[in-house]
């Protein structure tokens, strides 16, 4: 597998890795709200309420761009698969 610096995903200031190609790929298209809403949950583990507050939201909008942006990479996978190995 390759590793990917996915800082530009999101803001410089939140670098992370990405070990799968097929979801570097997935998240490269979602809005940059749900990809960094998906890196500061899941790499940096903020809440949805910490979230919320970084882009002036209510943390319902968090929520709702976090299962629009699993239902985009789920969508990415059933068209593509694991093919990029």
């Amino acid at each position: 597998y390759s590793l990917y610096l996915c800082a530009w995903l999101a803001v410089t200031k939140y670098p992370c890795l990405i070990a799968s190609d097929w979801l570097y790929d997935a998240m490269l298209e979602l809005p940059k709200t749900q990809r960094e809403t998906l890196i500061l949950e899941f790499w940096y583990g903020y809440g949805d309420q910490e979230i919320a507050a970084y882009f002036h939201v209510t943390p319902r909008t968090i929520y709702n761009w976090r299962q629009k942006a699993f239902t985009a990479i789920r969508k990415y996978y059933e068209r593509n698969g694991d093919e990029r190995k």
